[in-house]
């Protein structure tokens, strides 16, 4: 996300960032492809510890701001 844009929720009520956002529309095969959203699945499924979301704030100037999602 740039500046100060949030995370919203689309009009079907699905929140972005979200596990059923993320798995929908191939939205993790297309971030980083077929074979490691497989892994990341199986991880996921065997642990769902293992995993973790981020979103990423990039602010004016180059400021970098991770923040791990619940």
């Amino acid at each position: 996300k740039y500046d100060t844009s949030q995370l919203r929720t689309l009009p079907n009520g699905t929140k972005q960032m979200s596990n059923k956002w993320i798995l929908g529309k191939r939205r993790l095969e297309k971030a980083v492809g077929d074979k490691m959203a497989e892994k990341i699945r199986d991880a996921w499924l065997d642990n769902p510890d293992n995993i973790s979301k981020q979103v990423i704030h990039v602010y004016p100037g180059g400021k970098v701001f991770p923040k791990v999602l619940k």
